[in-house]
């Protein structure tokens, strides 16, 4: 999953959502010198990615979207999945609007800038300024994270072309998301109430 789904499926602990958006920063056992909520962060962010790579919806949707992405198959059904997530927010967040929680998540995050990993603190400013979670809703967002992920990639990879694809099978892809992402918000819940129990949080 992208950025908004970790942020959202952080729940309302402001320190585990900045341990969740912060993780793939963090390698290895470098968790370890976080305060205890960041961890249970970083860890339920490493739920959510292997949940999620192993879970027979995505793997579907993967088969799909390789001809046309090869390796980065996973990355663009990520976005996607992302963008269903804000399209259909009030279900999933019914007490905070899109544009609430994301304002909530950067607030976060800049009052708590100082303490974060210095990759984490080379993109967030570029996350706040772009509204990268706000933006997932709308194509004209999601196509131009799109194409700032293809401009990083060091050869072509299609994904600038992804949006097309979405266009061509919204239905499709939506069908997808619904089938899969009420698995992974269970799943990721029940994973944050173990790690807080183990942490003794």
């Amino acid at each position: 999953m992208n950025f908004l789904a970790h942020a959202f499926l952080s729940g309302d602990d402001p320190q585990i959502r900045i341990g969740n958006l912060i993780a793939d920063s963090v390698k290895g056992s470098a968790w370890k010198n976080y305060p205890e909520k960041i961890q249970v962060g970083i860890q339920l962010h490493r739920f959510i990615d292997d949940y999620t790579d192993h879970h027979p919806v995505v793997d579907e949707i993967k088969i799909l979207l390789r001809p046309r992405f090869g390796k980065y198959a996973g990355v663009v059904s990520d976005v996607y999945f992302d963008h269903y997530l804000a399209r259909l927010w009030e279900e999933h967040h019914p007490a905070l609007s899109l544009r609430e929680f994301a304002d909530e998540t950067y607030s976060i995050l800049d009052l708590h800038f100082d303490s974060l990993p210095e990759k984490s603190r080379l993109f967030i400013p570029y996350m706040i300024r772009q509204d990268w979670l706000g933006s997932y809703v709308t194509r004209e967002g999601i196509s131009s994270i799109l194409e700032r992920m293809s401009r990083r990639t060091g050869f072509y990879s299609g994904m600038e072309l992804a949006m097309e694809d979405l266009e061509e099978n919204d239905h499709h892809y939506e069908a997808y998301f619904r089938r899969f992402f009420p698995d992974l918000n269970l799943q990721s819940d029940l994973h944050r109430l173990r790690l807080q129990q183990d942490f003794g949080l």
